[in-house]
């Protein structure tokens, strides 16, 4: 074996790193993401055993004296530092499934920048690998609009938002935003007018597919990386004329903007729906987010130096936690992430980790300013790459990094390692034979990468998605369990709330045996990660459910308690403490702890539900309950559950049609429409409710339908629509 031999498998692999934006892996637990970090942490692992013996024998190949590389050292230090003095360790090294971008996966993507920036070491080579990965990203494209035609990736149904491979619009809008940046970087450098066509539409497709992703943070980066990239091309452009045209451009991108942001009520605007989504705001997006970031900026504030470790948000999250969140939805109360890269390195590693990422841009955009000035780039290019980085950076204070954002945005900072024309290694070497033992390193890599895989496939095949009333094979789980697999806490809590489930039903489909087993295999997650107060309070509700026997209320109090000390604030906590109560049949303790969790936010409807619901569960007639029960409704709760809401409507609908709440009927009669869609009183109810609200155009439509699913009802129904038209008229 030779070092040309060497090279040669290393490209290949580079190339076969630009294909894994296209993996997604439906035989493992979370198919966007988990195989796809796999197979880039194999392929770059094995391409580093070659590279280490390529520069054993050839030391040409190595690349350190790149500020950029220095920079990215420091930084991956200074994290991995933080995590040793952070919260969890073991959490921080791995990070989880769902992510998959703990120190481990960091580890990998700066060895994926030395050896991309020590082995592409010309232009051509450069613009050879930058132009495959952007047709990948257009393939990427492709693959994302196959939803816009009604064919979806495994139940991912976003309506008009484009995910594709990457599951996630936000993923996808990352991605595309810099290989667009890489598009515009190709542009400037090829001479050859057909791949100048080729790359300016490859440009535009990806610009679409931002804009279909209809991501805002992703749609505002790209918007101020364009300004950016147009005035650096502006200030620098010899050509007075054509910066003339750049100026008017400009103007002309502002006009456009504020015209569509000021007719965004009209007709036009509202058809297009990515227009309609970027000029009208998520209410509960936006306010979650911002107390997402004002309980990030409390964690930095605490350990300001270090931080918290890698991937250990939802531990700052749970301690900071604000009992607002819940008045959004349940969804936006767990958050592992807080949408806002800057605030999460800061939470990961303190203001450290902070000054080195922000430094590590400084020196990207600065290096790119060189190599314009010594010739190296292209001003366009140049443009180009500074912008991608600006919008990359503005889109990530909304968002955080992928595996795949992670790699296109290393390729370009490979790029200014290493894009000052270097002489290409002609000189062949022949391998040391103590050299090659070292090749015997991929076995470990293997290893490494493999059985975690092969785990996770083993486990989806015991497993049902999204599915806690379906029963797992626990004996397929123990075996999946064996192998090696360092994400095992995410197993354990999945299959815990399928039992917690099945004994809340008392459906019996779990053995005394089996149940057990699950419970021992929860309480491995609280010795391991003692820190985390949701493992703490899952395992609280797990002794909850069997608090009349043994001592199991005792460890279900102690394992409560502990989780109040991570997070003092969160009502979720106090809903399965009042569900204990509730099996032990005391209701002055289900009083006491749903107030107090009702106190802490007085206008968050499933506190009162929860509470009515653990009272209903001792009496189904208790006034209290009933009374808590209104005040849910009225807070606009109703219960998902179709047998839970049949005995809320059953309970509650004459108090609401005595004191005229047509708002709440009107609620009530839509859920009612949907448990029995074939049932023509509904309809007329939920009409009678939209005529009194002043809804005219509903009114008429539910008249409509109950004609259509009853003869009886038309004679009256369009004396009724006669009726409505002539309120309609005045």
């Amino acid at each position: 074996m030779t070092t040309k031999n060497l090279e040669k498998i290393i490209k290949y692999l580079l190339y076969l790193l630009a294909l894994t934006p296209l993996v997604i892996t439906p035989f493992t637990i979370f198919p966007f993401v988990f195989g796809r970090g796999i197979l880039i942490q194999l392929i770059i692992g094995i391409a580093t055993i070659f590279y280490l013996v390529l520069v054993l024998s050839d030391k040409r190949y190595l690349s350190f004296k790149s500020n950029i590389i220095k920079i990215f050292f420091l930084f991956l230090l200074s994290l991995f530092i933080s995590s040793l003095f952070g919260v969890d360790f073991n959490n921080s090294f791995w990070g989880s499934e769902q992510r998959f971008t703990g120190l481990f996966f960091l580890l990998h993507i700066f060895l994926f920048l030395i050896i991309t920036s020590s082995i592409l070491r010309t232009k051509k080579e450069w613009n050879r690998y930058f132009g495959f990965n952007v047709l990948i990203s257009v393939v990427v494209f492709l693959i994302a609009i196959l939803s816009l035609f009604g064919i979806k990736f495994w139940g991912v149904d976003l309506g008009m938002r484009i995910s594709g491979s990457l599951g996630n619009p936000l993923f996808l809008a990352s991605f595309f935003i810099l290989n667009l940046g890489i598009s515009a970087y190709l542009f400037g450098q090829v001479k050859n007018i057909k791949y100048k066509i080729l790359w300016l539409c490859v440009f535009f497709i990806l610009f679409y597919g931002v804009l279909l992703t209809q991501s805002r943070g992703a749609l505002l980066g790209l918007i101020t990386g364009l300004f950016f990239a147009l005035i650096y091309y502006g200030i620098y452009l010899k050509n007075k004329k054509i910066r003339l045209i750049v100026i008017g451009f400009i103007i002309s991108i502002l006009v456009l903007g504020g015209s569509i942001y000021i007719f965004r009520d009209h007709g036009l605007i509202k058809k297009i729906s990515f227009l309609r989504r970027f000029t009208t705001g998520s209410f509960t997006t936006v306010n979650t987010r911002f107390l997402s970031w004002q309980i990030a900026g409390k964690a930095i504030v605490e350990r300001p130096i270090l931080g918290w470790g890698v991937e250990n948000f939802s531990i700052a999250f749970n301690k900071y936690y604000n009992p607002e969140l819940l008045l959004f939805s349940y969804y936006e109360t767990w958050f592992d992430k807080p949408h806002n890269k800057i605030l999460e390195i800061g939470v990961d590693g303190g203001t450290i980790a902070i000054i080195l990422y922000l430094a590590l841009f400084a020196f990207a955009i600065k290096k790119i300013s060189i190599y314009r000035r010594d010739g190296d780039l292209s001003l366009f290019s140049s443009a180009g790459l500074s912008g991608v980085l600006v919008a990359y950076f503005v889109q990530n204070l909304f968002v955080f990094d992928t595996s795949t954002s992670l790699l296109s945005f290393t390729l370009i900072l490979a790029l200014l390692v290493s894009i000052k024309e270097r002489e290409k290694i002609i000189e062949v070497k022949k391998i040391s034979l103590k050299y090659i033992i070292i090749l015997g390193g991929i076995l470990p890599v293997c290893f490494l990468n493999l059985l975690p895989l092969y785990a996770s496939i083993k486990l989806r095949q015991n497993t049902s998605l999204y599915d806690i009333n379906q029963k797992i094979n626990i004996e397929g789980y123990k075996k999946a369990m064996q192998y090696f697999n360092p994400y095992k806490e995410e197993w354990r809590t999945d299959i815990a709330k399928t039992v917690i489930s099945s004994i809340r039903q008392k459906n019996n489909i779990y053995s005394l045996e089996e149940q057990n087993y699950t419970l021992k295999e929860l309480e491995k997650n609280v010795i391991e990660h003692k820190n985390d107060g949701y493992y703490h309070m899952l395992l609280g509700g797990f002794y909850a459910e069997l608090a009349n026997q043994s001592n199991y209320k005792d460890l279900a109090i102690k394992e409560f308690n502990r989780a109040l000390e991570l997070s003092p604030n969160r009502q979720h906590i106090y809903f399965n403490i009042g569900r204990m109560y509730s099996i032990l049949g005391d209701r002055e303790k289900i009083i006491e702890t749903a107030q107090y969790t009702i106190d802490l936010q007085d206008d968050v409807s499933l506190s009162y539900w929860e509470g009515a619901k653990n009272l209903f569960i001792l009496n189904s007639d208790d006034e209290k309950a009933f009374l808590w029960l209104i005040k849910s409704i009225e807070l606009n709760y109703l219960p998902s559950d179709s047998q839970e809401f049949l005995f809320v409507f059953n309970k509650t609908i004459d108090y609401f049609l005595e004191n005229k709440n047509y708002k709440v009927l009107s609620s009530m009669y839509s859920k009612m429409e949907l448990i029995e869609p074939n049932n023509p009183i509904w309809y007329a109810q939920n009409a009678t409710a939209f005529y009194i609200l002043k809804n005219y155009t509903l009114a008429i439509a539910e008249i409509k339908k109950a004609i259509i699913l009853d003869e009886s009802y038309k004679k009256e129904g369009e004396a009724f629509i006669e009726i409505i038209k002539k309120e309609m008229s005045k």
